[in-house]
């Protein structure tokens, strides 16, 4: 038979019908759990945390992942501009592209006022169209190949 409440009190029903009118005043199912144990909280609370330790360093590696193929591409589109540029004119030659890309660097032109890139691991620059070899700018050898990269946290990750 079921039971219902009137107040914070259990009462079983007398009519046997399973009424839900007590006394003229409509009741409500007694519920003899009163919420979660302090250790089915506790339980819940080491799964996530388990959860969380296990989910930081998947996390924290992928974003190192992701910034070394970001300045990998980087480097493989500043190879390929200069090869643009070196066969779109007479007398262009990669060692005239020696040097830091910046404004002022050949290469800005075919950048056409987009900012150069740059290692995306170095941090913030004090100017995006002029960054700094200390800010993440790529440079080129007399080769025509960008130097290996070493900047941020990343450590030295060289050429693709």
């Amino acid at each position: 038979m079921p039971r219902w409440t009137d107040a914070d009190n259990c009462v079983t029903c007398r009519d046997g019908a399973g009424s839900r009118l007590l006394g003229g005043v409509m009741a409500r199912p007694c519920s003899t759990d009163r919420g979660f144990t302090i250790f089915e909280l506790m339980v819940v609370l080491a799964i996530i945390a388990i959860l969380v330790v296990m989910a930081i360093p998947l996390f924290v590696s992928t974003r190192v992942t992701a910034a070394k193929r970001t300045c990998f591409a980087n480097q493989r589109e500043l190879e390929g501009m200069a090869a643009v540029w070196v066969f779109g004119g007479s007398g262009r030659q990669l060692s005239d592209l020696t040097g830091v890309v910046d404004s002022a660097h050949p290469l800005a032109k075919e950048l056409a006022g987009k900012r150069p890139p740059r290692c995306p691991a170095a941090g913030d620059v004090a100017d995006p169209l002029d960054p700094t070899v200390g800010e993440g700018a790529y440079t080129f050898d007399a080769s025509g190949t960008v130097e290996p990269c070493t900047f941020g946290d990343l450590g030295p990750h060289n050429h693709y």
